[in-house]
């Protein structure tokens, strides 16, 4: 069984890694063809872009180490590349801020599918914390996901559906460099909260 567990490491790993780097190079490609006037005023999308990733990375590696395992799920993988599908089609509308926003908004439709598929998954793998410390591991997993799902989840999907409106019916009253900015520091924050989970693990 460790055996048939690390084959889907490695495909897991393998797989984020790959399709991370293809929404990596997609951003790059972009953002080189911007002009200088161009990255003077869209600059807060290719940070946000640059934190999508690191986020998207990160917390699926979190994931991967933490609960995933034998049988192999292909409905769960399936999701990565779904929610990258969205993540590039907003890297490829970097001056368009209306469809930047709306493909967000469906990224994070994407994100919310994959945390309450990942949720399930954790519930299932429970038997395989067994030790205190690792049981101790497991509340903080199941803890960390439902709080994310809660919060930082909705927020996301609200702030990008609203943005997307202002920015699409009222650009008469609201600039979109300011939603921006708004988004890539809310990215910021809730990814940094998230990423605690690396610190707090127990041992």
């Amino acid at each position: 069984m460790k055996r048939l567990d690390q084959i889907v490491l490695n495909i897991e790993f393998l797989l984020i890694s790959v399709v991370q780097g293809v929404a990596l190079s997609v951003l790059a490609t972009e953002t080189s063809s911007l002009t200088k006037a161009e990255l003077l005023i869209f600059w807060p999308y290719i940070v946000t872009g640059l934190i999508f990733i690191f986020a998207f990375w990160a917390q699926s590696i979190i994931h991967t180490i933490s609960f995933i395992g034998w049988p192999f799920s292909v409905s769960h993988s399936l999701l990565y590349f779904l929610v990258t599908f969205f993540e590039v089609l907003a890297f490829g509308e970097l001056t368009n801020p209306g469809m930047w926003f709306l493909f967000s908004f469906i990224f994070f439709l994407g994100v919310a599918i994959l945390y309450v598929v990942d949720l399930r998954l954790i519930k299932k793998s429970e038997v395989r914390f067994i030790s205190s410390n690792q049981k101790e591991l497991y509340r903080q997993i199941v803890l960390d996901q439902v709080f994310e799902l809660k919060w930082f989840v909705p927020i996301g999907l609200i702030y990008t559906a609203i943005s997307w409106w202002l920015v699409s019916s009222r650009s008469d009253l609201f600039h979109h460099l300011p939603l921006a900015i708004g988004q890539m520091l809310l990215v910021a924050f809730s990814s940094g909260i998230s990423c605690t989970f690396i610190r707090g693990a127990p041992n």
